[in-house]
């Protein structure tokens, strides 16, 4: 049974209502950016929910995350259904409307864990059921989130807003519909940048499945990663986004985990992308679908796909390609690219080692590997116009100098420290961990970290210290040959980032997540 609560947001007529067991009040602060609310329990988040459900979108607004809110007591206290999302569709004055947070949101590092929501006929089902607002640095933990379309763990539905610096992890995340992803169910123009995905299963039931976003409609994705776990669903399936749509841009970003669908347009970082472009970008997970299977795009459609690669296995039926399975339309262009993984297609003719087929756009300055595609062509079907797709051997594609014309100063990298390989890696990742550090070690050190300074200290003596943002990026690392106990060292960080902090000792790897305070 709902309750009537008595605390009120100063300035707005509404109070708040509660949902099932657990009682809903203001955090304390003003909502200023000065003096934001700061949200440190479950009650506080109820208190969110209810208020931007009612009607009172909470725009101009500032919230802060003060601690880890833990949702599984929550979770038994609202039965089966679970979670109530923040936003969504909901009656207010008796009208059906479509309400969204329309306030400001900063996570500074902290969790949201054990969210559960099982509402397989319901859509907007997250954390977040509908943002209008800006939200970062959150990250949402062992949730399980069931839907009927607009699923995510994170946020169903963004409007036009910055999604920066989120994780999720450990969860899952099914579908009985459309539109489901790890991170944000459906992403209506806005950018997302610098988020995470770790070891979720995204299972859709429906098409328009991905890992950070279903489909990003006239938006941006750039610096994110999604690595482990798995992504299933039916057509329009990737490891990024199902698809992009409409000058929506891709950048910089990865994937390192499996992606499969029933039907078409399957791709290991975009299952589609049409009028829009990609760029600095790599998956190397295995790829399965029927048609347009490609181990980084299923189908490349009037969109510029630039300095990528992929390396996974792709299987399929037709228009099968290590790197994309059709390319389309004279503005269909992919330059600079190459491909590693075994390619397996059906009996059709349009199978390649780096390309299923093209009926226009052109191929440029891209290379496949002869003896690990298992493929004859590099590009299938019959109209070879405009291709400059050239077959190499392993070892020749080790040679940075086999890449006539690329840029190994900024964009490539050789890769000399054998993080891919020994295969050219991209400049932005060359630096950067295939996965951020993790132990199963009770921390036996403590770490503070401030506005320039870091500081460590530990009951006995540690070797290294390496300092990881939440992209997986090296913030600093230095050595102790003869072993401290404690060290202060200088780090360019900001109030409430988060970053990753690796302290190897003789018994092992500590790593301690630390918010800048």
């Amino acid at each position: 049974m709902k309750k009537l609560i008595l605390s009120c947001l100063a300035g707005v007529a509404l109070c708040a209502f509660g949902q099932g067991g657990v009682t809903p009040y203001a955090p304390s602060g003003d909502g200023t950016e000065a003096y934001p609310f700061e949200v440190e329990n479950a009650n506080h988040l109820s208190w969110i929910a209810s208020m931007v459900n009612s009607g009172t979108d909470l725009a101009g607004m500032y919230f802060v995350q003060t601690a880890d809110i833990d949702l599984s007591t929550v979770a038994q206290d609202l039965g089966e259904e679970g979670w109530e999302p923040i936003g969504g569709y909901h009656y207010v004055d008796g009208l059906l409307t479509k309400v969204g947070f329309g306030g400001q949101y900063d996570g500074q590092g902290h969790v949201v864990s054990n969210l559960y929501i099982n509402r397989p006929e319901a859509d907007y089902q997250g954390l977040f059921g509908y943002i209008k607002g800006p939200v970062k640095n959150l990250r949402v933990e062992n949730a399980q989130v069931t839907g009927k379309e607009n699923v995510a763990a994170l946020a169903a539905y963004m409007f036009d807003i910055l999604l920066s610096n989120c994780t999720v992890t450990n969860s899952v995340v099914r579908s009985t519909s459309h539109y489901a992803a790890a991170l944000c169910g459906y992403q209506a123009w806005g950018s997302i940048d610098g988020c995470q995905v770790h070891n979720v299963t995204v299972d859709g039931g429906g098409d328009y499945i991905g890992g950070i976003t279903s489909w990003c409609n006239e938006g941006s994705i750039a610096n994110c990663r999604v690595s482990g776990g798995s992504i299933t669903g039916g057509s329009l399936v990737g490891g990024i986004a199902g698809y992009v749509y409409y000058h929506g841009v891709v950048e910089r970003s990865c994937v390192q985990t499996a992606v499969k669908g029933d039907s078409s347009d399957i791709g290991g970082l975009v299952g589609r992308i049409s009028q829009g472009s990609i760029s600095a970008c790599f998956a190397t997970g295995a790829v399965q679908g029927e048609s347009n299977v490609g181990g980084l795009i299923g189908r490349n459609e009037a969109s510029a796909t630039s300095d990528c690669y992929a390396t996974g296995e792709v299987t399929g039926t037709e228009m099968t390609g290590g790197f994309a399975g059709y390319n389309t339309y004279s503005d269909g262009v992919i330059s600079r690219c190459y491909s590693l993984g075994k390619v397996t297609g059906g009996e059709s003719d349009y199978v390649g080692g780096f390309i299923g087929g093209l009926t226009g756009g052109s191929i440029v300055g891209c290379y496949w590997n002869t003896e690990t595609a298992g493929q004859a062509e590099g590009v299938g079907g019959v109209s070879q116009d405009g291709v400059e797709c050239i077959g190499k051997t392993s070892e020749e594609l080790k040679l940075p100098a086999t890449f006539a014309g690329w840029d190994f100063t900024q964009m490539w990298r050789a890769d000399d420290a054998g993080l891919n390989g020994g295969y050219p890696l991209l400049g932005w990742y060359a630096d950067a961990p295939s996965a951020l550090p993790q132990t199963n070690r009770e921390p036996s050190a403590s770490v503070l970290l401030g506005q320039g300074l870091l500081s460590v200290r530990a009951s006995s003596p540690f070797y290294r210290i390496s300092c990881y943002d939440l992209q997986g990026r090296l913030a600093l690392t230095q050595a102790y040959p003869a072993g401290v106990t404690e060290t202060t060292l200088p780090i360019n960080s900001k109030f409430g980032e988060c970053y990753i902090v690796a302290v190897e000792g003789a018994q092992g790897t500590d790593c301690i997540k630390a918010v800048c305070r």
